[in-house]
């Protein structure tokens, strides 16, 4: 088994195997460069991406934002409270009235 079986083949056979394995070699290598290279973006865009997920959790403008709505809306019912409530004083006064002419 330790024999070199290389040593048995042509030249020109020799040749070409150690031509296909350089090729093969450099083939692995440029595929491994590129999966590095693909990995680092992957890698540097996650870190962009937890930085901007970090910087929202502490950004109030949408818990403001809400707030502000919020009021509104209460603002909105009271306002509407308001007037009903107007409603029935008129109408209570409007009964005294007719029951004490």
């Amino acid at each position: 088994m330790s024999e070199d079986l290389t040593q048995k083949l042509p030249q020109t056979d020799k040749d070409t195997i150690l031509k296909a394995i350089k090729d093969l070699e450099t083939y692995f290598r440029s595929s491994v460069d590129n999966l590095v290279t693909w990995i680092s973006s992957v890698d540097s865009r996650l870190g962009s991406l937890e930085q901007k997920v970090e910087q929202r959790l502490y950004d109030p403008r949408p818990i403001w934002n809400k707030v502000v709505d919020d009021i509104a809306q209460l603002q909105a019912g009271q306002d509407v409270i308001r007037a009903d409530m107007r409603a029935v004083k008129e109408r209570l006064f409007r009964l005294e009235l007719s029951r004490n002419p």
